[in-house]
């Protein structure tokens, strides 16, 4: 049985799913329900406030990478990560400090936890001997993409 996600052909066969839902007994049947791309096409973009838009250096600048060891069942580690990341990076009405967050599973070499900002390793689990706390790994990352950023309760205090 196919996905009723899974695009059909048109005209396939009979009470057949057509890519965007709607079921159809012949090809003589009334219009049938606009797919998501007929949809996206519709409907009208909505104004993206100039601050907001950024250029592809700059959301390479701030784009972050964890790389997680798939042997060692690391991924929710690294969900858990780009979760609190997102959370701290974002904040309502403001344009996102942080780009994207794009977890990269690895197979070999086993046992990699390691976190990118811009390119850049900021965290590599083999060399610091152990996995970041939150507040380390948002201070690293802070560090690179809005230095001035106070976290308020994960600020190293002098």
């Amino acid at each position: 049985a196919r996905s009723p996600l899974s695009p059909q052909v048109a005209g396939a066969g009979s009470g057949e799913r057509k890519c965007g839902g709607s079921k159809s007994s012949s090809s003589s049947d009334a219009k049938a329900t606009p797919g998501p791309t007929e949809i996206a096409k519709e409907a009208p973009s909505p104004a993206v406030p100039a601050e907001f838009v950024k250029s592809d250096a700059e959301r390479a600048a701030s784009a972050v990478e964890i790389e997680y060891c798939v042997g060692c069942r690391w991924m929710l580690r690294a969900g858990w990560t780009a979760q609190e990341l997102l959370t701290t990076f974002t904040e309502s009405g403001k344009p996102p400090m942080v780009s994207s967050v794009t977890l990269i599973p690895v197979v070999k070499p086993e046992g990699v936890f390691r976190v990118r900002v811009g390119g850049a390793e900021v965290w590599d689990r083999k060399a610091r001997g152990g996995f970041p706390e939150a507040k380390q790994i948002k201070q690293l990352v802070r560090d690179v993409v809005n230095p001035q950023k106070d976290l308020g309760h994960s600020e190293t205090k002098a």
